[in-house]
């Protein structure tokens, strides 16, 4: 096999090795080194590149991020560093928007170019070694007679069939094949990528205008010369600096002035229209521009006029960038803070950004690839950097700290890394003395959602190992193992979860619970209950337990609800001599059995259900 075969074959063990069962942690680092390597080894010559190493830089400082947060975010900038790496493996001059294409057609025709490749290799082995096919009859049949005698000797022989079923084959699965199969084909493209010759074109163009060539339009028949253009261009800026200033005015009215929405508008609304507005006016307006100023125009001799006022069209539209960061920023102090509000600031961002490239363009005569390149690059580091910060972290802390807790359900659907920052509000709805219904119902819901999250967090951590480790899951874990946060959850409510396995057991580290809502959560079973003892209230209705074996160890027990259960053996309950109040089906318990129970346990009241 050729080199660059055996760097594929490392890269798909390792692939294998570290993603197969796994989630996103210091496999992501381990697996970036051993792809750059691969890359370097195959061609000493691309760590030469300025462009490629700068994508190396992106691609180690994003798998970094994801070996210290383990976040979606993170692992989308990695696979995109990676991505584009390889275009530039074998063109270094590609563009970042010419290299996530590439690669994207690599990816998903490389099923087909494994195919081609091998049928193309296996012709010229053939040809260049006559006897290529003899010897591969030759070793073939050897190896298949083998494996008939093993079987054989299997069948006929106990102590050699005992022998082979220490040999351990059970990594080797269906699911494994498929995985690694597909790792195959990924890596294949990003190996053996193909050259486009229709994109690499594109990248191949300069960056400065250095063709005043003007070719003319035509228009209604008639062919447009510079003049025409350059009349018609500020007509056009002049007409839409006096459209946009109105515009601007307007904001300038709310933000300054005044400081208050007009009746009938939210500030949803507020915001959100004003990002439609503006996504389609900084599209439009780079289109103008690069109309107008694709060539001759740039080097007409009266177009000092029209380039004034796209620059000042281009300035009024960063105006209207501020203005509605603004807005935002108002509608975050309203409403609380989320990705899509933070996802405002970014697009922002890169508008402004795409902005200033373009008044570069028109100052500097740039060409329009020189444009779609700049900006590539500027796009691509801002998602590097992006990784960064911990966003879930940042959301919760900021919604629990100024009260923006209307819609909890929001920040329990995000990643496990805010746990710890959610106590204050589980501790809060534990606290809460509230009986109106919406209060008692979102209560509820953040009890509920808190008791969801750690016990995903802990089942998580338990099935997997070193190879998904990372630094936020590592931090997670010391702080809710802490003693402090163990002593401040006292009510888990993992109910209409459908678990389908021992819950309790799971979070018998949390012993300080008092109170366990485990209604319809499919189980069957009540092992781990005893590592509650402190429990007060336990409700584990609707279930599929007919044995109370354990309940007895709930020695401080106050409030049982067994409603939907088939018991057969309430005798288990005798010594639960604290029980208050115990909820049955009215279909599930005899009045003689009832009667029992009530002998048994002084001052108890059954609630027939």
């Amino acid at each position: 096999m050729k080199r660059n075969d055996w760097l594929l074959l490392v890269a798909v063990s390792f692939y294998s090795f570290l993603f197969y069962r796994q989630s996103p942690g210091i496999n992501f680092v381990i697996f970036n080194f051993v792809l750059l390597g691969c890359l370097a080894a195959s061609s000493k010559q691309i760590i030469k590149s300025k462009q490629w190493l700068l994508a190396a830089l992106g691609s180690l400082a994003s798998a970094l991020c994801v070996g210290y947060y383990g976040n979606l975010l993170s692992v989308i900038a990695n696979i995109i560093s990676l991505s584009i790496l390889s275009t530039l493996s074998i063109s270094e001059n590609s563009s970042v928007v010419v290299s996530l294409i590439s690669s994207t057609c690599a990816y998903f025709a490389s099923p087909v170019n494994i195919i081609l490749d091998y049928m193309e290799r296996s012709k010229n082995r053939m040809e260049g070694h006559p006897g290529y096919k003899k010897r591969i009859i030759l070793i073939g049949i050897p190896v298949v007679i083998t494996l008939v005698f093993f079987f054989l000797y299997r069948a006929s022989n106990p102590l050699f069939d005992k022998l082979a079923e220490n040999i351990n084959l059970d990594f080797i699965s269906v699911s494994w094949i498929l995985f690694t199969a597909i790792g195959l084909c990924l890596l294949y493209g990003f190996f053996y990528q193909r050259k486009l010759e229709i994109l690499s074109a594109c990248d191949s163009r300069p960056g400065d205008l250095e063709n005043r060539a003007y070719k003319k339009l035509t228009l209604f028949g008639r062919e447009l010369n510079l003049t025409d253009e350059n009349f018609s261009g500020i007509i056009l800026f002049v007409l839409l600096n006096l459209l946009v200033l109105i515009v601007n005015l307007g904001d300038v009215n709310y933000l300054l002035i005044t400081k208050k929405l007009p009746d009938g508008i939210s500030y949803s609304q507020f915001v959100h229209q004003g990002i439609d507005a503006l996504i389609a006016s900084i599209i439009i307006a780079i289109a103008i521009v690069l109309f107008y100023f694709r060539g001759g125009l740039n080097f007409f001799r009266k177009s000092k006029a029209i380039k004034v006022l796209a620059c000042i069209w281009i300035l009024q539209n960063a105006f209207m960038i501020y203005s509605t960061s603004c807005r935002n920023t108002l509608y975050i102090t309203e409403c609380g803070l989320t990705f899509k509000r933070i996802g405002v600031y970014v697009y922002l961002m890169l508008a402004l950004t795409g902005l200033i490239t373009t008044l570069v363009k028109i100052v500097k005569a740039k060409s329009n690839s020189y444009l779609f390149r700049i900006n590539g690059w500027i796009f691509y580091g801002f998602l590097v950097i992006l990784s960064f910060p911990n966003w879930d972290r940042i959301v919760t802390s900021y919604n629990v700290e100024n009260n923006k807790t209307e819609y909890p359900e929001y920040m329990f659907s995000l990643s496990s890394s805010n746990i710890t920052d959610l106590l204050p509000l589980y501790q809060k709805s534990i606290d809460s003395k509230d009986s109106v219904s919406y209060n008692s119902y979102r209560n509820e819901e953040i009890r509920k959602g808190f008791s969801s999250a750690l016990y995903n967090f802990i089942t998580m951590n338990d099935t997997l190992d070193w190879r998904s480790w990372n630094y936020d899951g590592s931090r997670v874990f010391g702080e809710i193992t802490n003693s402090n946060f163990i002593n401040s959850v006292t009510v888990i409510d993992l109910s209409d979860e459908h678990y389908h396995e021992p819950l309790p057991a799971k979070l018998k580290i949390f012993s300080k619970v008092t109170s366990m809502n485990l209604r319809n959560s499919e189980i069957r079973t009540l092992k781990g209950l005893e590592e509650f003892p402190q429990l007060k209230w336990l409700d584990i209705s609707y279930n599929h337990i007919s044995d109370l074996s354990g309940i007895e160890k709930l020695k401080n027990l106050e409030y049982l609800n067994l409603n939907a259960l088939r018991i057969a053996d309430y005798s288990k309950l005798y010594k639960l001599q604290k029980l208050k109040e115990l909820h049955v089906g009215r279909y599930y318990i005899s009045d003689s059995m009832a009667d029992e129970i009530c002998r048994n346990i002084p001052n108890l009241k059954i609630v027939i259900l």
